[in-house]
């Protein structure tokens, strides 16, 4: 009533007025309903319950945690007092564990393991002997009756040298990480095993079976044109002919602007006296003398520059041309007797002895053709390690590796059936001059692998066969172990091609 009143009087004060008198009556009203009075009244007012003061549930639970944690402080202080200990975890790299509260979870969890594992064998036991009395009953025996066992004294246990077991949180610490570790590994294996064993299987898929049907040694031809190839980087002969084929150099007629110096060494076992030809650097020949029959000639020359051995009747007998100063060994020294530091190219031309040529060709170094000096494997194997000396070959461990697993498992064809393009075949074996000493044993060049026998076990001649040439390998390593180091003339480091840049690699 009073608030309508006064809401009908426009006095601004008596509005004002009228708001404090309803909020004061309001608050009268609340503490008649909501003090101690009138809690009294309400709680002898039927069908009305009420709830405990919330403010004094809050003080006892905060009491009640205020104890706790006194009694709790001095067990608290000596924890955090620790260092952390960095334990490599499964998804996030490291976590800090503190180790007695490690130590106190893992023995709550074995204490519950093991009480809940007591009580199935308690209850086990309960129901097996509950169901043996009735069982023997229905068969008709007796029961027998438990005998108390009887205490069995344990020996001394003798002192061991054993090292003490860790214990508490250093044994926990040990555990995890060992087990994060180990878990690591597996998914690490995991991961790898799927695409090592489809990449086998690939492999497998991909590797053709041996293209050989016989398992005896399949010749040397392949050797022969690895021979050719190889020896070509040093210095090229062409012989002259006796049909009507035409000489064709396979080189340029001309001689290089040269900067690496070679000695000349050529000897006459003809039937007559050859005339000495130098090309130069136009392609024009100029003469340069005439080797007695039975004489010797010697020369200084240079690299690249091209040679022509003709008769007195103007005919081809030799067109050679020295592209590489050729390492010197202690087998096969290739230095000029008059100066050590001037590589040697050393040959004699003889009387033909194959095939339609004019001539034949003796080289110390280099057999021309390698037919008449390497004619057995044993001797190509022999002249393939002293070029690998010569060459400086560095592989012979890795080339061993090949020919051991071989000898030792002659029945396995997968040792005998080698890709190429495998890096360390490629680099290691293959693209080296230890290439001659596997063409030597009887590998063979098919597409993309180099094979040795059939799908069948190897026989025993070539088993004993690569027996010896894994011998000869074997002392020409120690050799090499206990080898000094020779001066090796100007230009033996590869340069060549008339002094300009490396000469090329097969």
């Amino acid at each position: 009533v009073i608030m309508d009143w006064l809401q009908l009087q426009n006095n601004v004060w008596t509005k004002w007025l009228g708001r404090v008198v309803a909020t004061i009556l309001l608050w009268v009203g609340y503490q008649v309903l909501f003090s101690s009075g009138g809690t009294a009244k309400l709680q002898h007012t039927p069908g009305v319950t009420l709830q405990k003061d919330w403010k004094s549930k809050r003080i006892e639970a905060l009491e009640r945690r205020l104890a706790e944690l006194e009694v709790n402080k001095e067990a608290d202080d000596a924890m955090y007092e620790e260092d952390a200990i960095e334990i490599e975890s499964e998804e996030e790299g490291f976590v800090e564990v503190d180790p007695k509260e490690a130590t106190d979870m893992l023995n709550d969890y074995k204490k519950q393991v093991m009480e809940a594992n007591a009580e199935k064998e308690a209850a086990r036991k309960q129901a097996e002997e509950e169901a043996l009395p009735e069982l023997k009953e229905k068969e008709g025996e007796e029961v027998p009756e438990e005998k108390e066992e009887e205490p069995v004294e344990e020996e001394p246990k003798e002192k061991s040298n054993e090292k003490p077991k860790k214990k508490g949180s250093e044994l926990i610490i040990a555990s995890v990480v060992h087990e994060t570790a180990q878990h690591r590994r597996q998914r690490a294996r995991n991961r790898v095993a799927p695409r090592r064993s489809a990449q086998a299987a690939q492999e497998e898929r991909s590797n053709p079976p041996i293209d050989a049907t016989s398992d005896e040694h399949p010749g040397l031809d392949q050797f022969y044109h690895w021979y050719n190839t190889e020896t070509s980087l040093y210095r090229i002969f062409e012989l002259g002919r006796t049909d009507d084929v035409p000489i064709v150099p396979s080189f340029h007629p001309a001689s290089e602007r040269g900067k690496v110096p070679v000695a000349l060494i050529v000897g006459n076992k003809f039937y007559e006296p050859i005339n000495v030809f130098w090309t130069d650097y136009k392609g024009r020949e100029v003469p340069k003398g005439q080797i007695a029959s039975g004489g010797t000639w010697h020369q200084t020359t240079w690299i690249g520059h091209p040679w022509t051995f003709r008769t007195n009747d103007g005919d081809i007998l030799l067109y050679y041309i020295p592209y590489r100063v050729i390492p010197t060994t202690i087998q096969v020294p290739t230095t000029d007797p008059n100066d050590p530091n001037v590589g040697l190219h050393q040959f004699v031309i003889g009387r033909p002895g194959f095939g339609p040529y004019s001539c034949s060709v003796s080289d110390p170094v280099f057999p021309h053709p390698p037919k008449t000096g390497l004619n057995t494997p044993v001797k190509a194997a022999q002249w393939t390690l002293q070029h690998m000396t010569r060459t400086g070959y560095l592989g012979g461990e890795i080339l061993a590796k090949y020919l051991t697993n071989i000898v030792a498992h002659p029945e396995n064809p997968k040792y005998r059936q080698i890709r190429i393009a495998q890096p360390k075949f490629n680099s290691a074996v293959w693209n080296t001059a230890a290439r001659g000493l596997l063409l030597a044993c009887g590998f063979t060049e098919r597409e993309a692998f180099a094979e040795l026998g059939t799908m069948g076990p190897l026989s025993r001649e070539r088993v004993r066969d690569l027996s010896t040439a894994l011998f000869a390998l074997e002392q020409w390593r120690m050799e090499q172990g206990e080898a000094t180091v020779y001066d090796q003339p100007a230009g033996a480091d590869g340069y060549g091609r008339g002094g300009f840049g490396r000469a090329g690699e097969m």
